[in-house]
Order: C-alpha cells, then structure tokens, then sequence
C-alpha cells in the first residue's frame, strides 16, 4: 500500500509529475484516467475538503440483485474486482454480463467517501475525458454535500412522523372496534332476552330463532378476529423492512377485526405513500444540487462542462422522460439540462479564464489498495514518487501534463 508522503514546497514545481508517474506504475490502466480526473477535480477545488476513494466495477449492486436477487451476494460482488473463472465461476459471470449487458451508472457513497463507476459506464463514453470527469465530479459532489447522510436523517425524521400518524389511526381503529363490541354484546343480549321471553310464552320458534342469531354473531365475531390475527402476521412479514417506529406503531392493532385491520391499513399505505413520495423529491433535489456543483468544480479545473450535456444525453437515450414524476428519483432529461445549462451560463467567467490561462495545480496526496483497485485522494499535500514507465497518455495530454 503506498504511503502518504509529503513534497517540500521548495521542489514541489520540479517534482509536480512525479506521482502521476508512480500512479501509472501501480494502477490498473482502467483506472487511472478516473484518478487523474478526480486529483484534478479536487486540487482545483480546495472547497473540497473530504477524501474520495474511487474504484472501476463490472457491475453494481443494483444491477446484480435484478440478475440474482440475492442481496448479501450481491452486496459483496460489487466490492471485488473482477475475477477469474476459475477463482469463482458465478461472479465471474455476473460481473462479464454487468459489463456486456448492464446499464451505465455510478454512485457515490458519503458514508465511506466511496465512488464507484460501472464498466458499462466507462464503455459508454470511450474516450470522452470531458464526459467522465463530470461523471466524477457528480459523484464528489454527493461525497461533498454528503448527501447519504442527508437522506438518511430525513428519512429517519418522516418514518418518525409517519409512526406518530399510524398510532393515531389505530387508536381510532380501536375505539371503533369497541363501539363495535359493544353493539354486538347488546345484540347478543336482546338475542337472548327474547329467546327466553319467547320460551317462556312458548312460541318455541321464535326462541330457537333469538338463539341462532347469537351463535352466528358470536361465530362472526370469532371469524373476524381470527382473520384480524392471520391479516396482521402477513402485515408483520411485509413490515420487517420497515423503520423500527413504523413497524412498532403497525403492532398497535394487533386485536384488531379483520374488517378495523384493512380498514386501518389503507390510512398507513396512505402515509408510507407519502413518505416514499418525500425521499424521491429529495432525491431529485440532490441530483440537481450535484448537477449544478459539477459544472463549477469542472470549470474551476479547466474541464469542459458540456460534458455533462452528453452524460446526460447518454443516460436518457431511448428514455422520453423530459420531466420526472413523483415516483422518480432522478429529474427528468429536459429538468437536468436546464439546471446545467444555468451553472454553464453562472460559471461563465471561470470558464472562459481557465480556457485561457488552463489550471495546473500540484498533484494531491493518494493512496492505492491493490487488493480492492480502488484509489483515494486526499485533499491537500502532496506525493513524491519515483519515475516510472509511462502509460495511458491521453488523458495526460487531455490534462495538458
């Protein structure tokens, strides 16, 4: 594993291409152009203060559990490498039909400070340097803002909120079903005074009558209890994945009748509707902010941001979707373009300067894990590494060093 290494800054303009080149010697060819983007990205933006580890991925967690549906494997597959057939048969075939097959995608996890950029992504953009690095500078702006974090907090606020209105719809539910018991012991009663009433007159008919009313309230009233219980234990099930406070609140109406239980649950899929709702909005919120946080990391690192036109091109080919609906996690193809055209236009002055006078600030600290090919950037410092063989000189030259 390299060491972080600091430059004197005396000879930090003599030594400037030296990490570049050790980099070269350590990473996978694939991967470097995304470490040289992303060193780029942040040396030119000192606003950006959090490390970024980046990794090159066959396939994604996402796309592996629609392929096997088998969530603890696929939480691991999209970690590792590629492998070799003969190491692991299936993972080498999930991770071939991810990158022959899969979609392009990248994600960005803020709790690890973790981007990951499929191959199908990579394959998608060839050598659109400009394409990609937006790409990572999307992602870093997710690391940035920390996004995961965000999301994770209102989530945890709205499931809270979400609880407080299904206790409040079970206890109607109960008080409901106590009128309700009510009523039938009072039926039951009349039931039973009549039949006695009649028995003693004797008009017997009548008498058996009154009491096979009761039994079949009484039978009712034991069926609807009975399927209450078996509804709850199917709602249990569906619940497990639930927020702890949700699935507290839905225990609320265990005792419930079948018929307070469904009508219950219509009020809660109402509010998990609504709570799923909100986590889309925010979403869709972050992918713009991301969006608009791109084009001025871009154009403070010299980098084209239209760029990001074509990435987003890209992603929507064969999708008509201009503008997203409720249910959607991205904003839609026409919403994306707009908010970057708008950050074109706001950074114009930056761009213009740095299409003149091109950034060349010095290479940041990094670290490379050979085992997981993944490479960290840290912000600030600088690396001192030893001249080795060259590879990969088109981004190099995109970069202009």
């Amino acid at each position: 594993m390299h060491a972080i290494a600091m430059v004197p800054e005396a000879v930090a303009s003599t030594a400037v291409s030296k990490p570049y080149q050790q980099a070269k010697s350590e990473l996978p060819e694939s991967l470097y152009p995304y470490y040289r983007l992303l060193d780029r990205i942040m040396a030119a933006n000192p606003a950006v203060n959090q490390q970024a580890t980046i990794g090159l991925r066959s396939i994604d967690e996402s796309s592996c559990r629609l392929m096997l549906g088998d969530a603890a494997i696929c939480s691991v597959v999209a970690e590792l490498p590629d492998v070799n057939k003969q190491d692991h048969l299936m993972i080498w075939a999930l991770q071939v039909a991810g990158t022959t097959a899969g979609a392009p995608n990248a994600f960005a996890q803020s709790s690890n400070n973790r981007i990951i950029i499929n191959k199908a992504l990579d394959q998608a953009f060839g050598n659109d340097l400009a394409a990609k690095a937006c790409v990572v500078a999307h992602e870093l702006a997710h690391l940035q803002e920390d996004h995961s974090k965000q999301m994770k907090t209102a989530l945890a606020q709205w499931n809270v909120d979400a609880a407080g209105k299904i206790n409040a719809a079970t206890r109607n539910a109960h008080s409901a079903n106590k009128g309700k018991q009510f009523w039938s012991a009072f039926a039951m009663v009349t039931n039973a005074a009549s039949a006695g009433l009649n028995a003693s007159t004797g008009n017997t008919s009548a008498a058996n009558q009154a009491n096979a009313n009761n039994e079949i309230l009484a039978a009712r009233y034991q069926a609807d209890q009975a399927m209450g219980r078996a509804l709850m234990q199917k709602i249990y099930q569906v619940a497990q994945g639930q927020a702890p406070e949700v699935f507290k609140a839905l225990q609320g109406m265990e005792g419930l009748p079948a018929s307070l239980v469904a009508r219950t649950m219509k009020d809660v899929d109402g509010y998990l509707a609504q709570v799923n709702t909100q986590v889309f909005a925010l979403s869709r919120q972050q992918e713009h902010e991301a969006d608009s946080l791109a084009v001025s990391y871009l154009a403070k690192a010299g980098i084209d941001p239209d760029g990001c036109l074509r990435v987003i091109a890209a992603l929507h080919r064969g999708v008509h979707k201009p503008i997203a609906n409720s249910q959607d996690t991205h904003p839609g193809e026409q919403e994306r373009n707009q908010v970057i055209q708008q950050a074109i236009t706001a950074n114009a002055a930056i761009i213009a300067r740095s299409k003149s006078q091109p950034p060349k600030p010095a290479a940041l600290a990094y670290r490379y894990d050979p085992r997981l090919e993944v490479e960290t950037v840290f912000p600030g410092g600088k690396l001192q590494g030893g001249l080795k063989k060259p590879a990969n000189a088109d981004v190099d030259s995109f970069l202009g060093k």
